[in-house]
């Protein structure tokens, strides 16, 4: 896995591109792994902590509009790798006072991140 360091505009957060698998529940007792995509989604107070692209079309279009040419073309090669149907992909913002979330990110399994950006 490569992470990618870069920047974006929002001072208040860090930007990720991220690769996802679905939560699947145990067959014994029914639990899962943490849906990332709804804890994320809730946000925080300061709104400063989001997806704002979901789906391989509408990441690879903000990766566009976003970062240069070749970042893009590499985060775009890795995600073709990952595109099998096993995986979704997102764009999310983290606010920088949150701790929790960008732990939780490198260390669940089931979430490749493919970009960082401060």
């Amino acid at each position: 896995m490569k992470i990618r360091n870069g920047f974006v505009s929002n001072s208040s957060s860090s930007s990720y591109v991220i690769a996802y698998k679905e939560p699947e529940k145990c067959t014994h007792c029914g639990r899962s792994d943490i849906n990332i995509i709804s804890l994320i989604g809730r946000g925080d107070d300061c709104g400063d902590t989001y997806i704002s692209k979901k789906g391989y079309d509408d990441v690879v279009d903000g990766l566009k509009e976003w970062l240069d040419d070749d970042i893009t073309d590499d985060i775009i090669a890795e995600m073709d790798e990952l595109n099998d149907g096993t995986y979704k992909f997102a764009i999310a913002y983290v606010a920088y006072h949150d701790e929790t979330l960008p732990e939780v990110l490198k260390t669940t399994k089931s979430i490749k991140i493919l970009y960082k950006g401060d």
